[in-house]
């Protein structure tokens, strides 16, 4: 009696059609992540803008009705506090640098009017 051995191996045919198979669902997924990617993203950025928006909210509230000033120069070389006085057309501390309006929103108690 004779025996035949079978071989339990893929085919370079299979092996091509698996890989075929492979490469149309990568093609097709890929977009969809890209979507989902810029998605996450808008998702981030719209968190951004609610959170300075409460911090001007919440600024307005506590300076009664006044908004955070958008580029006002400080009082001192560090810090962020300022003066009415030193708004003026000529400013007696321009060397200081201006004070940026996020440092009014998430400056701490050292922020704000001197």
């Amino acid at each position: 009696m004779m025996r035949t051995r079978s071989r339990s191996a893929f085919t370079l045919i299979e092996l091509l059609v698996v890989v075929a198979v492979l490469a149309i669902l990568l093609g097709i997924l890929l977009p969809s992540l890209g979507g989902a990617r810029e998605s996450g993203r808008a998702i981030t950025c719209a968190a951004n803008i609610r959170a300075v928006a409460q911090g001007v909210q919440n600024y307005t509230v506590e300076s009664k009705g006044f908004f955070p000033p958008s580029y006002v120069y400080g009082n001192a070389a560090t810090g962020g506090r300022w003066t009415p006085s030193d708004q003026q057309e000529s400013n007696p501390h321009p060397d200081f640098g201006y004070v940026h309006w996020s440092y009014a929103l998430f400056g701490g108690n050292e922020g704000g009017v001197a």
